[in-house]
């Protein structure tokens, strides 16, 4: 009965159960175990037959096969798929196996979804993963097909992903009504054979009241409406045009024309239209939902009457609308100066495209050819990044050539970009890209081999001069690249609609330069004098030089510039593979500080943000140069550690602050010297949140929201910036958040060790009773299902309003072979008064 509170204290007879013989029915042995479906998908067979699988779904999705509730309308079928969306990740949903499909470029897939809502649905065919689907609105009408267009997808299809409502964590349990939704008739529709003849979109000749530019005929300064055409003459002799003025407002004013009949537009298709001005203007023209960033600029010569033609290659799916802004990034003026800021505009004609779009390219990419060539993703881009290729604004120095890629960052995500497709090309290990890239500020620019994914990429800083050659040195890459991803200015969103000028970016001659496979780590010691540095990569607003520290050091040497940015910033350098099963292993470096007394924090790393937690040095910081060490004791396989991560000052945002780094030694193990330490670190990995706070919790914390929410937040904090919140409300069900950090320092803890346990704590309601705060030490043992043992270190309640440091001293069970792993929960259970909103800061796990 989950979601129901229990009375078994009160009413034994309906609140006591039975359970015997737990048997595991393997597949094929009368399990109804599914398998891969063949499509078109009609779920007409036997419901046990399809595999969503092996909980019917994931975080929270849950999917099976059901009778129709609703055989109307477009889909009398039988039966249909059915997704229950309850709480767990905002992205919960399910996967279908099909049986392999080759899919061609160009294609799309239809599906039937009812809905009593609306919703918008995402498809995502895999093995191509996050990102390779698309989104489409439900209507909320009942069954209605959808069709999901992915002009760029290529390749074997085995599954398809279906998420509603992604963004948002269902609520089944509470609320089913809402957040049940079917689906059936999945379909996928070759690419067809387009068309080339213009398809009229408006003409502007019926009613001018009939025409629909939104409330005040524009937005944000644009006005439009439809008169009588001021100049027939040249290629526009028509009686009637659009009339665009622009007054003073935003710099993106303009208007959106909705049209009565909604286009279906194939990739690789483009605009054409007819547009007047006495003076020379940029045009931007829009399809709408896509929104900013989904557009193209075209400029206009001012001769009067021009046609111009806005290719969009990689546009697809349905469009409800055109926005037009003249001079975007300009404030208009038309109250004062109407001769420059009134236009006109006719003649709006769809050229359709085959559905091909744009294609992967080879490297290395010159962008000479054809615009419309360049696949840069369905909308040119992701999240408020928009790319295509047009003509070099500024040929001159390094870049003479004709073309170049374009990257406007608009409003959106702060990792907002796009993705290039290139042809396949293996690369080997100690590689690097160099690119041409052009700015005229200074910012950082991340490039990123895809299919790798986050994290596998490098940043490198434009120092905003014009056209400069910057090289992505990536000496741990190996395996196939099939794309690449560019991000300017990552971790801050854009503003390309009203600031175009800071947000308009030009790139070039992406060019692979191979490495001889070694993987381009540094040999111990790395002292920065001689040879091919070491990669180093830079994160949280921090810069990275090499060149002669301050007088006694020893040479050239690391220099980390920390300028404001996070208060978790730093760098990490690739180093070779330090031991994971040899005890504890002691890093040592040659440091300059111009503060005493700070945290000089370092970590052993196998990913981003996963390995070894924050050592802090064994011996106290002073002004000038010393020798520092850092002792790992948790490094265990099978994770490969192969970062060294530097982490000046942590918990601090600097202002024009400058450490050094020189003769980085791995010097074997054992527990380190100096007067500040001993003792065998820290088990907790970002035990203070603040990686956290800018990356998400990552493994090897865990979330179990159980009716509530845990996150990490900056809202309070005992130190740094951010803290774990645990928020816990009853009033509408069973409320428990749990957050846990598993099986650290397994194969490097021992039973019967004695250990320290402390974190700090608050509850910032005032309000809820009947609270339960319980933290929970788990001895880990080697094989289950031996379990864990474990000790209850708090329980019951006695946090209060203000920050408190619990600190608890056990011992470790006998058998410890498998780590330890801490439990926090608010638990209000079933209790409706009850509410809770916990922090909690400065986790650690320390073996005494």
């Amino acid at each position: 009965d989950n979601g129901t509170a229990g009375a078994a204290d009160t009413d034994p007879t309906n609140w006591t159960f039975y359970f015997d013989d737990i048997t595991l029915v393997p597949p094929g042995d009368g399990g109804g175990s599914g398998g891969p479906a063949a499509l078109p998908v009609d779920f007409q067979g036997d419901p046990a037959s399809y595999d969503f699988g092996p909980d019917g779904g994931f975080e929270g999705g849950a999917a099976s096969v059901v009778t129709n509730p609703d055989q109307s309308g477009i889909n009398t079928s039988t039966q249909v798929g059915q997704m229950l969306k309850f709480p767990g990740a905002v992205f919960g949903g399910a996967t279908l196996a099909i049986e392999p499909t080759e899919v061609t470029a160009g294609s799309s897939f239809t599906m039937k979804v009812w809905s009593q809502r609306a919703v918008p649905v995402l498809l995502q065919p895999e093995p191509q993963g996050a990102g390779s689907g698309i989104e489409v609105n439900h209507g909320g009408t009942g069954w209605e097909e959808l069709t999901f267009s992915l002009p760029s997808l290529s390749g074997t299809v085995s599954g398809i992903t279906i998420i509603f409502d992604n963004g948002t964590a269902g609520a089944a349990d509470t609320d089913p009504t809402s957040w049940t939704f079917y689906f059936d008739d999945i379909t996928l529709v070759p690419p067809g054979d387009g068309g080339s003849d213009p398809v009229a979109v408006s003409d502007f000749e019926a009613d001018p009241a009939s025409y629909d530019f939104g409330p005040d005929g524009g937005f944000e300064g644009g006005v439009s409406t439809v008169i009588a055409n001021p100049d027939q003459s040249g290629i526009n002799t028509s009686a009637q045009v659009a009339q665009m003025q622009k007054f003073p407002g935003a710099v993106f004013g303009g208007s959106t024309l909705q049209l009565a009949t909604p286009l279906d537009v194939l990739a690789g298709s483009s605009f054409t239209m007819k547009v007047w001005s006495q003076r020379p203007v940029n045009v931007l023209f829009q399809p709408e939902p896509q929104g900013p960033g989904s557009g193209v600029e075209v400029a206009h010569g001012g001769t009067g009457w021009e046609e111009l033609t806005f290719s969009l290659p990689n546009l697809s799916g349905t469009v409800t609308g055109i926005t037009v802004i003249f001079d975007n990034g300009t404030a208009g003026a038309a109250d004062t100066d109407p001769t420059n800021w009134t236009f006109y505009y006719d003649d709006i004609a769809l050229l359709p495209g085959d559905g091909s779009g744009g294609g992967a390219t080879a490297l290395p990419v010159d962008f000479q050819g054809d615009v419309n060539s360049y696949d840069f993703g369905p909308f040119g881009g992701f999240e408020g990044g928009a790319a295509s290729v047009v003509t070099n604004p500024d040929q001159t120095g390094i870049n003479t050539s004709t073309q170049v890629g374009q990257m406007l960052k608009f409003a959106g995500a702060v990792f907002g970009g796009a993705t290039l497709a290139i042809e396949p090309v293996t690369v080997e290990a100690g590689s690097s890209f160099t690119m041409k890239v052009w700015s005229q500020r200074a910012v950082p620019v991340l490039l990123q081999p895809e299919p790798q994914g986050p994290g596998s990429g490098i940043e490198v800083n434009h120092g905003g001069t014009g056209w400069e050659e910057l090289t992505f040195s990536l000496p741990g890459l190996s395996g196939t690249v099939s794309g690449i991803t560019v991000i300017f200015d990552n971790g801050t969103a854009g503003a390309a609609a009203t600031d175009p000028t800071n947000w308009t970016f030009y790139f070039d001659d992406i060019t692979l330069v191979p490495g001889d496979g070694s993987g381009g780590t540094a040999e111990y010691p790395i002292t920065f004098d001689s040879g091919a540095p070491p990669a180093v990569t830079d994160f949280g607003g921090s810069v990275y030089f090499i060149e002669p520290g301050p007088a006694g050091g020893d040479g050239n040497a690391l220099k980390i510039v920390r300028d404001g940015g996070t208060n978790f910033a730093g760098v990490w350098i690739a180093v070779p593979e330090i031991p994971n099963d040899a005890g504890p292993q002691t890093f040592s470096a040659l440091v300059y500080s111009p503060t005493a007394n700070i945290p000089m924090v370092a970590k052993a790393e196998y990913g981003d943000n996963m390995g070894s937690g924050e050592i802090p040095a064994n011996e106290t910081v002073v002004v000038g140069w010393q020798t520092l060490t850092w002792t790992f004791t948790n490094l265990a396989p099978p994770n490969v550690y192969n970062r060294f991560v530097i982490l000046p000052n942590l918990g601090t945002t600097d202002t024009a602050t400058d450490y050094y780094f020189d003769n980085i030694d791995l010097v074997g193990s054992g527990g380190g010297g100096g007067g500040g330490g001993g003792g065998t670190g820290d088990l907790v990995v970002d035990g203070g949140f603040e990686a956290a706070g800018t990356s998400g919790l990552q493994p090897p914390w865990f979330v179990f929201e159980n009716g509530g929410t845990v996150s990490v937040s900056n809202a309070n904090s005992n130190g740094g910036v951010y803290s774990a919140r645990l928020q816990a409300d009853a009033s509408a069900g069973t409320s428990f958040p749990i957050l846990k950090i598993e099986r650290v320092g397994a194969g490097s803890v021992s039973g019967g060790e004695s250990v320290t346990v402390s974190f700090d704590v608050i509850d910032v309601d005032t309000t809820g009773t009947g609270k339960t705060f319980v933290a929970e030490l788990f001895t880990e043992r080697a094989d289950p299902p031996g379990g864990a043992t474990n000790e209850i270190l708090l329980g019951g309640y006695d946090l209060s309003s203000t920050w408190q440091t619990r600190v608890f001293d056990t011992t470790l069970g006998a058998d410890a072979a498998g780590g330890v792993s801490l439990l926090f929960k608010a638990d209000c259970g079933g209790n409706t008064s009850c509410a809770m909103d916990v922090f909690i800061d400065n986790v650690s796990i320390v073996i005494n």
